[in-house]
Order: C-alpha cells, then structure tokens, then sequence
C-alpha cells in the first residue's frame, strides 16, 4: 500500500471520534511516520482518559403537549446515572421514546426530533444530559392523531392507475368500509383482521397487527396501508386506506422424475399438485 494513500491524519481523526462517541473526551490522538529504503511504519499514539459517566438527565422544553409526553416515557429509560456514556445508546434512547410517543398518536414523530445536550461542568469526570425537542420540527410531529374512516380495498392491482369503485360494492363491516374490486373474498375474515378502531389513537402496535394478521392469512401478495389527513372540527385524523393485492387463486405443479427400482427397473414418475387458496382454509390436493 502507498503511504500517501493511507491519511493518517483522517485516521487519527476517526480514532478521536471513536473515543469521544464512547465517553472518552479530551483524548490525545497523534501519529508518527517512521520511512525506510521501501517501506514505512505508522505510529499512532493514544492518551486515553477515564471514561466519562452520566450523572443525570432532565427533559426540558417548558410544559409543552409533546415534552410532556416525552417526559410521562422517562420511566422506561434505558440511560442510567453511573454509566458510561455511549453516544449510541443515546441513539437507542431516541428510538424508544419515538416508539412510545408512536403509541400515544404522535404519528409523525421522529427520533431525528429529539437532541441531546451533555455538560460536564459538574466534574468528577460525570456529564448532565439534557434531552430537548428541537425546534422548528413540523407542527404535525407535535400532534395527537387519532384513527378516521378505514377503508379496505380487496382485490387491488399494482397496475391501476386509479380505483374506479363499482356502485353498492361498498359495505360497512365493524365500523370499516369495505370495497371488494375483484368480488373475491367475504369481508368478515379480513375485518376481523384489522386492530384500527375509529375514534381510538394512533397506536404503532395495532398498526403492525394489522399488517402481520392480515399477510398471515395467506392470500395476499402485497398489502400496503395510506394515511389520509382528515381533520375533523380541529381534531387531527388520519383514515387508514388499505390496499389488498391477492395472490393467484389456483396454482398447478407438474414434477417429472426418474427413478430406479431394487429390481433395475427404472421410469419416470409424474407428480402433479393442486393448491387451491381459500380466504377461510387452504386446501391442497396432490396425486
């Protein structure tokens, strides 16, 4: 390798970023080049420091909707005083309060919203983290939603350009709108599938469940869930649209084997299965 193409410079600044990451600050990171006839070595030399630990962490912003809901998840914190601090467990505190405020209604949060403020004035090489919602996020990340109309689309292709809906193929199921395209499946399976309630909050959990029960039932191919904003008398909504894409109805299987017998004779053997995919039990016939 070239010496000139190896930048120990960025690689020294990349060992000091390494360390700070895992609470070691204010490290020393040098290099030294020591060059023969036709080789050389790289030195690098670290002066590493007790690790820096937390000490504490307050939530602060004021008395906000979002901070206080950001403030009622500080329970299930995984950041304690007295470890060490790790800027990607930071991240990972990010990510759980994102997946609990996604639980509360707060649909468009996003971890990225959140920052993080360490100050390590208290000495005894300790950090106070200070945990803040940054300004300027969209005012839709600091806004409950709760769940709409749903409406479920069976029969949906990825090759309509639009959905034209039949006059009275429209019906309502459990409080969801059902519109069979295709005139394929009995709406009762599929509604008894999805945890959206209308009127209820957004929840990340029910949103999942749907998404897992309803793959789980075995004949669809692609399911994909829109989001519509429908602000109602100043309420924040959102109308879960649903968009079912069945798999094949009938698949047929031909299978030509050759085989040989203890008594040495051989021949071909012809295996042939039917699958039949039925929203309400799968049969699968073989001779």
């Amino acid at each position: 390798v070239l010496l000139q193409s190896v930048t120990p410079d960025r690689v020294a600044a990349r060992m000091r970023t390494f360390l700070e990451n895992n609470g070691y600050f204010w490290t020393d990171v040098s290099y030294s080049v020591r060059q023969e006839l036709n080789t050389a070595d790289i030195q690098y030399h670290i002066a590493v420091q007790s690790p820096y630990r937390i000490n504490g962490i307050t939530v602060t912003g004021g008395d906000t909707t979002i901070v206080d809901a950001i403030r009622s998840t500080m329970g299930e914190t995984i950041l304690a005083a007295g470890d060490q601090y790790d800027l990607a467990k930071l991240k990972q505190e990010r990510e759980r309060i994102d997946a609990a405020l996604k639980e509360k209604g707060y649909f468009y949060f996003s971890p990225d919203f959140i920052g993080f403020q360490a100050d390590s004035s208290a000495g005894n090489k300790t950090v106070d983290l200070s945990l803040h919602v940054k300004k300027d996020i969209p005012v839709k990340a600091t806004r409950v939603y709760t769940i709409g109309n749903i409406y479920i689309f069976s029969g949906y292709s990825l090759n309509r350009d639009s959905i034209t809906v039949p006059a009275g193929d429209t019906l309502s199921v459990d409080g969801c709108f059902y519109i069979d395209l295709d005139d394929k499946f009995g709406p009762d399976a599929i509604v008894r599938s999805v945890f959206f309630r209308k009127g209820a909050l957004y929840s990340r959990s029910s949103h999942d469940l749907t998404l897992n029960r309803l793959m789980n039932l075995g004949v669809f191919k692609f399911l994909n869930v829109r989001f519509v904003d429908a602000d109602s008398a100043g309420i924040p909504r959102l109308e879960p649209h649903m968009y079912l894409t069945p798999l094949p109805t009938k698949n047929i299987r031909f299978e030509l084997q050759g085989v040989s017998k203890s008594n040495n004779l051989a021949g071909p053997v012809l295996t042939s299965s039917f699958r039949n995919r039925n929203l309400f039990g799968g049969a699968e016939l073989f001779t």
